[in-house]
């Protein structure tokens, strides 16, 4: 985990998080398991992140990775939906094209 880097200890913990959790796998969690999910830092998971992060980052304290992983999941449902409406977008645009080629087939038919 500590070869993902990044430029600060935050970009690191935020590029771990991502290679290791889905979204919809990160709004089930908090990191202390408020609002009815799970606890985070009970995990081994949360261990090793702290363990890999501080084998580069050695100045960086607890609080500051419980504040960076905590962050991270909290946008879990934002980042979520921010994909499932871009897949949206995506096959939208797609059908306009398709209809836009239909018609244009329908034209040249009758021309």
């Amino acid at each position: 985990m500590k070869l993902v880097g990044g430029y600060n200890s935050h970009v690191m913990i935020r590029n771990i998080l991502k290679k290791m959790l889905t979204n919809p796998l990160a709004q089930q969690f908090s990191w202390a398991g408020r609002k009815n999910k799970h606890s985070f830092k009970d995990l081994k998971l949360a261990n090793i992140i702290t363990q890999a992060v501080r084998a580069v980052h050695r100045q960086i304290t607890d609080a500051e990775i419980a504040n960076s992983i905590s962050k991270w999941l909290s946008q879990g449902t934002l980042r979520f939906q921010r994909e499932s409406n871009s897949k949206k977008k995506y096959s939208y645009v797609e059908e306009e094209e398709h209809v836009a080629a239909e018609e244009e087939q329908v034209v040249a038919e009758y021309l």
